[in-house]
């Protein structure tokens, strides 16, 4: 039985109608995806490039199996496409392909999975509007699509169809392609960044976009970053988070809307698990898992992303409402998903493609 219709919003969690066990969810712009615990992928919402993966350009309001993934251990949903990493080490990615963010030597979008051409160490992979990164073994990292902005970060501006290396980057440990920019975090502690920085989000104290990683600042116990569309934020060793860039409806958590070219702690934030930052320039906001089990949300809430049944933003970490065995959190534009201890998904926000399917709990 539907508790929400589509073009409705969900203002408190609600569980994905999906058979089995998630693993990883990954929030879109207005699509997501899980993997299974059986390494098969599904997939729910827009579909209007094939960012489903099913097949078909139809919207779906409920989970699709993606077409012949089957050993899949992460997915990653951008804004009109989405990749996903296999056991061994290969990567395949599906939807939109206009900047070449398939990574398969073509602009042609893709409807069914595809191999991003050279790639066969990969250990996670990151997608983002019109570009894509890949962490390898080797801890280098790799990126392929758009170039406007040096989010590649192979010291050009020239898009590629295939993965070129990230110049310098041989020890990192993480990385997330955010709008036009990307970071990585590095076995040091350290976090780099590259691309664009109209808003400061490399965190490096400008808003000069570079097209090689430059430092974070201040930045040495990371240990997972989330890039978001003009926003960053990075989990710490002891259980901090800090973020930095545009803060427009408060998504830096720091009790202020001050963009921020370096980064700040969000007020509050002791026991973090995991983190995630949002891709809506209009109306960002952030996420993160609790050791307790629990979600924080903070930023703008137009669409009740924040979780905790109101659309008022809150420029402070609130708790969503219900959740206290989460492990994993994701945040798309303005919906947001977590992956439960029992294998279930739960998500809140705007589900207007839908971007998520509801029942009772």
């Amino acid at each position: 039985m539907l508790l929400a219709a589509v073009n409705a919003l969900q203002i408190a969690p609600a569980s994905a109608l999906a058979p089995g066990a998630y693993v990883s969810v990954a929030a879109g712009f207005s699509h997501t995806c899980g993997v299974l615990a059986t390494g098969a992928v599904q997939c729910w919402g827009r579909n209007d490039k094939g960012q489903l993966g099913n097949n078909s350009t139809t919207d779906s309001a409920k989970p699709v199996a993606v077409n012949g993934l089957t050993t899949a251990t992460s997915v990653s949903a951008g804004n009109f496409h989405s990749c996903a990493v296999l056991i061994g080490g290969g990567v395949q990615c599906w939807g939109l392909n206009s900047g070449g963010q398939l990574g398969n030597n073509s602009t042609t979008d893709s409807p069914i999975p595809v191999a991003v051409s050279g790639l066969s160490t990969a250990t996670t992979v990151s997608a983002a509007s019109i570009h894509s990164c890949a962490l390898l073994t080797s801890g280098g990292v790799q990126c392929w699509g758009n170039n406007g902005s040096g989010q590649l970060g192979n010291g050009s501006t020239t898009q590629s169809l295939t993965p070129v290396a990230v110049s310098g980057l041989t020890t990192a440990t993480s990385v997330s392609a955010g709008f036009y920019h990307s970071c990585a975090v590095l076995a040091s502690g350290g976090v780099q960044c590259w691309g664009g920085n109209g808003n400061a989000q490399l965190g490096n104290n400008s808003t000069t976009q570079s097209s090689i990683p430059v430092a974070v600042s201040g930045l040495t116990t990371a240990t997972r970053v989330s890039a978001g569309t003009i926003h960053n934020c990075a989990l710490l060793a002891g259980g901090g988070v800090q973020c930095w860039g545009n803060n427009n409806n408060g998504q830096l958590g720091n009790n202020s809307t001050m963009q921020s070219p370096i980064p700040v702690a969000v007020s509050g934030l002791t026991t973090a698990a995991s983190v995630s930052a949002g891709n809506s320039p209009g109306s960002g906001h952030s996420c993160a898992v609790l050791a307790g089990g629990g979600v924080q949300c903070w930023g703008g809430n137009g669409s009740g992303q924040l979780g905790n049944n109101s659309t008022t933003q809150s420029l402070v970490p609130v708790a969503v409402s219900g959740l206290t065995t989460a492990t994993t959190v994701s945040v798309g534009a303005d919906h947001s998903c977590a992956v439960l201890a029992s294998g279930g998904v739960q998500c809140w926000g705007n589900n207007n493609y839908p971007r998520f399917s509801i029942r009772k709990n």
